[in-house]
């Protein structure tokens, strides 16, 4: 509940992406009967989020008026205000359980929800929908987009959204770093210059952590436009980068030009179940046969093969690249990994035509071998 209009977007839009249903409306009394309608429904809201400065009634008449209707008791209050000069016990005694001062950062807000939501009394026992048979397409793969100006938050997330991929979002770059130590991010949109942290240095600590693993995608998003701003977002570490504003069709490029795009013939599935299957058959009879074998021998493989293939792109040795990739291509197909192997006979097919060899092909390989020795991870701790 909040009269301005740019609040309520970037409100909805971090509830319906943390997977909640939210209903935004522009002033207290229609909030106030919202909520009643909806409880003799039978469909309390489970939480209000209140601005404190509304017309006609402000956050506190409006958060008394809710906790003291007892049709709305499994209601929670969360009251957002623009001043820290807030009188806590005003805002206890007039049924408020959380507040937060603007502007609100978003792991934050998040963690004060799931409090609420924690607390939540208990209602009957309800019995679920079953599920639908039909399901949504799935992911073209989780991006951290890294941002500390909440509407740019979600907007990035809009567009990201839009092209088929799932976000998470921080607000600026020691957000970034933890993040993606504890995730497997496809890619990381990074804003350039936020508090705390900016997007220079954060990229230069995931490089720095990230030293010996795959190389994330980072995509640097900022508002300067001369070459200069490039070549330093280029020398921090960052691989790509947009200017804002991001136009929607530009992000799809870059993005596909580092994540590996999900084949349709190969669904989203890195690793072929049957391979594995018959990996595990052979050999030793524990359940897990040759697969641990299979899966050392190609992880050993990964990081020379991809050396090298550098090393012969950046020195033009086609036939180098070319033998590499057809060698890769089968190790890849022989441990299950067919998305891996169709990539190298592309890198392979490439290097043959007499054309160049296009620079983000090997980036992809390498991202989706990322992919491989995670699911080999799993696949390994399933059969064991």
């Amino acid at each position: 509940m909040d009269d301005n209009s740019t609040n309520r977007l970037v409100l909805e839009g971090q509830l319906a992406g943390w997977r909640m249903k939210p209903e935004a409306v522009s002033d207290a009394q229609q909030g106030l009967d919202r909520c009643r309608e909806e409880a003799a429904a039978g469909r309390p809201f489970d939480i209000a989020v209140l601005d404190m400065c509304m017309p006609d009634m402000n956050g506190l008449e409006l958060a008394h008026q809710l906790s003291t209707d007892v049709a709305l008791a499994s209601t929670r209050i969360i009251m957002l205000t623009s001043t820290m000069n807030v009188d806590k016990a005003e805002l206890v005694a007039a049924g408020v359980q959380e507040w937060l001062t603007k502007p609100v950062r978003s792991s934050e807000f998040y963690d004060r929800l799931m409090r609420l939501v924690a607390a939540r009394p208990l209602a009957a026992p309800v019995v679920l929908p079953a599920i639908p048979v039909t399901i949504s397409q799935p992911s073209r793969g989780l991006i951290l987009v890294v941002e500390d100006n909440e509407v740019n938050q979600l907007v990035a997330r809009s567009m990201v959204a839009k092209l088929g991929y799932e976000a998470d979002v921080v607000a600026d770059g020691s957000e970034a770093v933890a993040a993606t130590a504890a995730t497997e991010y496809a890619a990381v949109l990074m804003d350039c210059h936020m508090p705390v942290m900016d997007g220079f240095e954060a990229t230069k600590a995931i490089r720095a952590r990230h030293d010996g693993r795959r190389r994330l995608p980072v995509i640097a998003m900022t508002a300067g436009a001369l070459d200069e701003d490039r070549e330093r977002c280029l020398a921090a570490g960052m691989d790509d980068y947009l200017t804002k504003p991001v136009d929607v069709d530009k992000l799809e490029r870059v993005l596909s030009r580092w994540i590996p795009e999900t084949s349709k013939e190969g669904g989203g599935t890195v690793l072929d179940p049957a391979r594995l299957e018959t990996l595990r058959d052979l050999g030793p009879a524990d359940g897990l046969g040759l697969l641990p074998a299979a899966a050392q021998a190609f992880r050993q493989d990964i990081q020379p093969s991809l050396e090298a293939l550098r090393h012969a792109l950046d020195n033009g040795s086609r036939d180098t690249f070319r033998h590499v990739a057809h060698k890769l291509k089968g190790a890849a197909a022989n441990i299950g990994a067919a998305r891996a192997a169709r990539m190298c006979e592309e890198l392979e097919r490439s290097s043959s035509s007499g054309g160049p060899v296009d620079p983000a092909l090997l980036a992809g390989l390498e991202a989706e071998l990322g992919l491989v020795d995670k699911a080999l991870d799993h696949a390994l701790s399933v059969a064991s």
